[in-house]
């Protein structure tokens, strides 16, 4: 490797390195604020806490990834611009893709570890996430019901608490069972306790009142209870044989799912597959536009401000394009699936072609015109 691609390289690792952990860092802390509450009021173990949220974090390095070498790109280039040592490479004869191949270099080894998370890391953490999201429902169900909302833990179930006391006793409760849809009911009780016992979690209600409505008959049945218990697991100990989430799945599990499964939600595996192979290729197409830009224009003292907006533009568009493109191949479209791939595919091959040659762009031309006059 050659000193100036080291002394490149160098600069770039850096900020790459610091702006991914603070892009993750405030993303990461932005969720975990949702999780919070069960330390400070509802008694859930710190370390439990820490190791549930940092699941999190593959996911969230995954997207920052193209996000960080972009930033650092626009910081680290223009720097040396505006400094002038770029000048100085291409006044000795470095071509511009000399002077992108310690960018390139670089966007090569996060696009490895990219594609480890998306293949690997990704669809673990996100597993054990949600094993672990199940298991606490099982053993921490009375800390999962909020004061004062309606809380949902289960499909067809809501629960209102009005108070929590110290002990655990829960004061004001309203129930809605919707679970069985010809038989729905709704309780209402004075206080109640969660217990956990051979028969699974339950909702120990006293002075309780039941009201049950048959679809059929249209009738209303309604009986009072001094203490009444029911069935709130949500979570079985046979935790395998949930229906796992998509983020839960391996890249084979995605392209060719479980055959019980509707063809829409096949749509949607098959457009994830796509994505976690499509995304990480931004590692390159990303910083590769903002070179293209950068490198393509007369040095300026007032700064690179012009092709620098152009530059953040464009991939800002390219990014709501591909999440639209998802959404497209998501509805078995297989022109999204195609364009998938060929956007970031075709900005690499672009950026770069323009870095090999003395492509230039009007916008520039443009420009130096305009402060010519």
């Amino acid at each position: 490797m050659k000193i100036y691609t080291k002394y490149i390289f160098k600069n770039l690792f850096a900020p790459t390195f610091f702006i991914t952990v603070s892009l993750t860092c405030v993303v990461w802390l932005s969720q975990s604020l949702r999780f919070v509450d069960f330390i400070i009021n509802q008694g859930l173990p710190l370390t439990t806490f820490l190791y549930f949220i940092t699941l999190l974090l593959p996911s969230l390095l995954w997207m920052v990834l193209p996000v960080a070498l972009f930033c650092t790109t626009i910081y680290i280039y223009n720097k040396l611009l505006y400094e002038s040592e770029l000048l100085v490479l291409k006044a000795s004869g470095i071509s511009r893709l000399g002077i992108a191949k310690p960018l390139i270099i670089l966007a090569f080894l996060v696009t490895i570890i990219s594609y480890s998370i998306s293949l690997y890391f990704l669809p673990v953490s996100y597993r054990e996430f949600k094993d672990l999201q199940f298991y606490l429902q099982d053993n921490y169900a009375s800390l999962l019901l909020q004061e004062g909302v309606f809380n949902t833990p289960a499909k067809g179930l809501a629960v209102y608490i009005k108070e929590r006391q110290s002990d655990g006793t829960l004061i004001g409760i309203l129930v809605h069972d919707n679970r069985n849809p010809e038989k729905p009911q709704t309780v209402m009780a004075e206080k109640g306790l969660i217990t956990d016992g051979p028969e699974g979690v339950r909702f120990v209600m006293n002075n309780a009142s039941r009201q049950q409505i048959d679809r059929q008959s249209g009738e209303v049945n309604i009986l009072y209870f001094d203490s009444y218990p029911m069935d709130i697991s949500f979570y079985t100990d046979k935790n395998l044989t949930r229906l796992k989430k998509k983020d839960e799945l391996f890249l084979h599990e995605l392209l060719y799912p479980r055959s019980d499964i509707s063809d829409k939600e096949r749509k949607k595996l098959l457009a994830e597959a796509h994505e976690r192979l499509s995304w990480p290729l931004y590692n390159f197409a990303l910083p590769l536009l903002v070179l293209s830009f950068l490198l393509t224009g007369d040095f300026n003292r007032r700064g690179q401000a012009r092709q620098i907006v152009a530059a953040i533009t464009i991939s800002i568009l390219l990014v709501i394009i591909n999440i639209g493109i998802k959404n497209i191949a998501a509805g078995g479209s297989q022109f999204g699936i195609i364009m998938m791939y060929a956007m970031p595919l075709s900005v690499i091959i672009t950026s770069l072609y323009i870095l090999a040659t003395n492509t230039r762009f009007s916008l520039f031309e443009k420009g130096k015109k305009e402060m010519a006059t």
